[in-house]
Formats: C-alpha cells, sequence, structure tokens
C-alpha cells in the first residue's frame, strides 16, 4: 500500500522514510494548475486507486481498527475490511 501527496510546498520526508502518526510531512501548497493551498491526497495498493475510508477515520483523525484484506481476482485488486461490511473492487488498469 502507498499513500500520495502532491501539491506540498515543501517536503520534510522523502519516498520510503518511515514515519510516526502525527509527524509532520510537509507544509501545502500550490503547485502545478492548482488555484489555492491544498492538499490532493490518495491511496493505492499495486498502483491502483482505493478510498481511503476504508483505512482512515477522518471523523476521530485515526486509523480504523479494521485490517483491510487485499486478493488478487481476474479484474484486479479487490479490497475489503476484514468484517467484510465495506467492499471496494478496483478495475484492472490498462497495461497492468
Amino acid at each position: 500500500m502507498e499513500t500520495i501527496y502532491s501539491h506540498n510546498l515543501t517536503n520534510f520526508v522523502k519516498s520510503g522514510d518511515v514515519i510516526k502518526a502525527g509527524e509532520p510531512i510537509g507544509l501545502t501548497g500550490r503547485t502545478g494548475r492548482a488555484t489555492t493551498e491544498h492538499l490532493h491526497f490518495e491511496t493505492r495498493i499495486n498502483g491502483q486507486h482505493f478510498n481511503p475510508n476504508l483505512i482512515f477515520d477522518l471523523k476521530e483523525g485515526t486509523l480504523r481498527k479494521e485490517c483491510i484484506k487485499c486478493t488478487k481476482n481476474g479484474k484486479g485488486v479487490v479490497v475489503k475490511t476484514q468484517a467484510g461490511k465495506t467492499k471496494v473492487d478496483l478495475a484492472q488498469q490498462p497495461g497492468k
């Protein structure tokens, strides 16, 4: 799994660094064609996007306690919580 953070003014860490919860990783900025300061945030597994709400509780500002399980099928990757309450099918990206 990887997380993507874009449009930062300054990065305090680099790809592959190990960080602790709550540790600042950068300052938001206005890069590219952005019209205001903001953070572009993505979560991916094997290069395929999935909904970050599966692992982050944004209301509480914490990681969810459930584990996620990723399995590969003929179409791509299936991501679901351990309890099976939430499921997202990630379509295979072209060329993969």
